[in-house]
């Protein structure tokens, strides 16, 4: 995007003036954080009466810290000149500008920043705003996955699937302004973004799984900071802010944690990442001492780290959970592990020793459905119940539970509502909590539950974070597809409700269509590409998606009678359109590396895997039986081929999860009944495991 206007830059206009620290710094906003192309955009800037100004805009944030201010564009990467001129007498100034409507600019990010110079105060920098240019104005899902709160109470950060940020109010829930943090990230399973609050709450930090960097905000200006450079697939964060400013993040792609440390102000170098022994690594938590503990759902286990020892031998423990560990959090002298499992007590709140790491109890049993996320503020501690629609409130210390608050009651109409993270509000850094917030999907809301004087807990007004600007209530106000995916993640399709809940959802065995990993007698498949992939099950005895479906209802709801009318014809109309999610093993442009394009050439020649698995849905092609009577070297018989889309995402491998790695499938492979692997070298079977890492 260019302007008309004359190229002095911010750098040198701030050289030439003479700072004066005390003069407030100007305030600077825009009218839209996603502007469209051929729209309006204005910028508004408030300071000194008469004072001039000029409005700088560049392609790459940074922050360092001047007597004038903090800076937040990067001078390195050039500047264009927005606008320049003089505050009016009121001390305000408008910038009014169109869009061009040229596609090239479709994704472009720009970073805005005014310096006013010649006022009472001297040169003064204003905070930056971010924008990132779309093809048409926001409009579609906000849907909302996670939920920070700023130590001292006083904001709050909700990071969105489609890449954006909202900064709330935490006082009155107002809706502050909206950030790009990255590219849409909603087929992307397992919790696609995440943000946290840094323990000095000076900065806050964006996962996006679908980028290639981690977004840093300074959360006094909500300013982008920086934009660190982490591979795709990154999850969570965890900080140490003790010796050093340490911030680790996961990374499911790579297995690793990612250590970066903050040396200047926003600025982070990455150390060498600490590789992982488990798989799938996602929930993020710093032990007392510096230890870290990682939960993965691919092997089902949390993983304790020591940062101290050499990368490549990190690990000093590691606990089975037979489950998947979605949150973790320290208390007292105990970790808290959110998780999903199979059995009589499917939802459960792990306790670990901090010692020992081994499970010393377990709390909350099927109390809610769906355990995805764990908050603490002393004397409180949450338990986030997506599938049920409950946020459980229970006493930090003891772990009693005091409530089950249900986040969108509704009498004569089936709960609606879906939570992913809560956040407690505190008084002040360190002060009592004072409201519980929490994030519902569907609904694209957030809701606040007032604590004081409770049990019980009364609910508050929710804040409407959908663009149409009201929430959005499931089978009333959602698309057929939409309802369809509700029903999925919800208790209500298996008959249950939010305070008599099924112990499981759909999306307890296929997490955002994916596999959960856990074994319920045979391994759980993926649902990507359904569609094309009939029939269902192992075996191959269910035809249709509905069947599959109804199936479904009458081998997991406790309740029994019939599904809610039309659910079944939804849930199976959503499975057909889920998609194989965007892989982290191509390049962004979805390119194959050349170890893939190497096993690409073994998968359909030497290898012979595509005799049963043949592109574009990785089955047989028609006229070959889509089940087959010998099974392949599976143990099964029948034996239904299933689909080798999402491969990644769906560990551990074979009917009967028997293999960890795709490596171990190719190993174990007796006879050469599962494709001809026995005569493969080393360097061809790492290439095939790369090509099906791909796909």
């Amino acid at each position: 995007m260019t302007f008309p206007f004359a190229c002095a830059t911010i750098a040198c206009l701030v050289a030439a003036a003479a700072p004066r620290a005390q003069s407030p710094a100007p305030v600077l906003s825009v009218s839209e954080a996603f502007p469209a192309l051929g729209g309006a955009l204005a910028f508004d800037l408030a300071g000194a009466p008469g004072a001039p100004f000029v409005l700088d805009a560049a392609g790459v944030p940074a922050e360092r810290v001047l007597p004038w201010g903090t800076l937040f564009l990067d001078l390195s990467a050039g500047l264009v000149r927005v606008a320049s001129g003089a505050l009016d007498a009121g001390g305000g100034a408008h910038v009014g500008l169109v869009v061009p409507n040229q596609l090239g600019l479709v994704g472009l990010e720009l970073f805005v920043q005014a310096v006013e110079l010649g006022g009472p105060g001297g040169a003064r920098l204003s905070n930056a705003v971010a924008l990132r240019v779309e093809a048409a104005p926001p409009s579609g899902a906000n849907t909302p996955l996670s939920i920070a709160a700023t130590p001292d109470g006083r904001k709050l950060y909700v990071a969105h699937e489609n890449g954006s940020l909202s900064v709330l109010d935490a006082a009155t829930g107002t809706l502050l302004r909206r950030l790009p943090v990255g590219p849409d990230a909603e087929d992307i399973p397992f919790h696609s973004v995440d943000v946290a609050v840094g323990p000095d709450g000076r900065h806050a930090f964006v996962t996006n799984a679908a980028a290639e960097f981690l977004t840093v905000i300074d959360v006094a200006t909500d300013s982008i900071a920086a934009k660190v450079s982490v591979p795709r697939s990154s999850r969570r964060v965890a900080f140490d802010f003790g010796a050093t400013r340490t911030v680790y993040v996961t990374n499911d792609r790579d297995d690793v944690v990612l250590r970066l440390r903050e040396g200047a102000p926003g600025s982070f170098s990455a150390l060498v990442p600490l590789a992982l022994a488990g798989r799938g690594p996602g929930a993020l938590a710093v032990l007392p001492g510096g230890k870290l503990m990682v939960g993965e759902r691919a092997t089902h286990e949390v993983e304790v780290l020591d940062p101290s020892l050499p990368p490549a031998a990190a690990t000093v423990a590691r606990t089975a959970l037979a489950s998947i560990p979605n949150d973790i959090l320290v208390v007292g002298n105990v970790a808290l592990v959110a998780g999903q499992t199979h059995g009589p007590d499917t939802n459960k709140v792990f306790e670990l020793s901090l010692t020992s790491f081994a499970v010393t109890a377990t709390r909350f049993a099927n109390a809610g459905t769906d355990y995805v996320d764990l908050a603490l503020a002393p004397p409180y501690l949450a338990v986030v119940a997506a599938g049920s629609g409950t946020l459980l409130i229970a006493d930090a210390a003891t772990r009693a539970l005091l409530a089950t608050v249900e986040l969108a009651p509704a009498p004569g109409f089936a709960p609606t509502a879906t939570p992913q993270q809560a956040a407690f509000v505190t008084a002040g850094v360190g002060g009592a909590p004072t409201v519980l917030w929490a994030v519902d999907y569907f609904r694209e809301s957030a809701r606040p539950v007032a604590l004081a004087g409770g049990p019980p807990f009364a609910l508050g007004i929710e804040l409407a974070l959908a663009y149409a600007g009201a929430p959005r209530v499931p089978l009333v106000d959602l698309t057929p597809e939409e309802d369809g995916d509700w029903f999925f993640r919800s208790v209500q399709f298996f008959n249950g409700s939010a305070l008599n809940p099924n112990p499981v959802t759909c999306a307890s065995c296929h997490p955002d269509g994916a596999a959960n990993g856990l074994l319920g007698g045979n391994q759980v498949p993926t649902l990507f590409d359904a569609s094309a992939t009939a029939p269902y099950g192992w075996n191959g005895s269910t035809a249709t998606l509905l069947r599959f479906t109804n199936a479904a209802f009458t081998a997991h709801t406790i309740f029994g009678g019939l599904p809610p009318a039309g659910s079944a014809r939804l849930i199976a109309d959503f499975v057909a359109t889920i998609e194989p999610p965007p892989n982290p093993f191509r390049a962004a442009g979805g390119a194959l590396s050349p170890a893939a394009q190497a096993g690409k050439l073994v998968f359909e020649g030497t290898a012979n895997c595509a005799a049963c698995h043949a592109a574009p849905a990785f089955i047989p092609l028609a006229p070959a039986p889509l089940t087959l009577p010998g099974g392949v070297g599976t143990g099964l018989a029948p034996a239904n081929v299933p689909t080798l889309l999402g491969l990644w995402a769906s560990a551990p491998y074979l009917h009967d999860g028997s293999a960890p790695t795709l490596s171990d499938v190719l190993a174990h492979n007796v006879a050469d009944q599962h494709g001809t692997t026995s005569t493969l070298s080393a360097q061809q079977k790492a290439d095939l495991v790369a090509y099906l890492l791909s796909l």
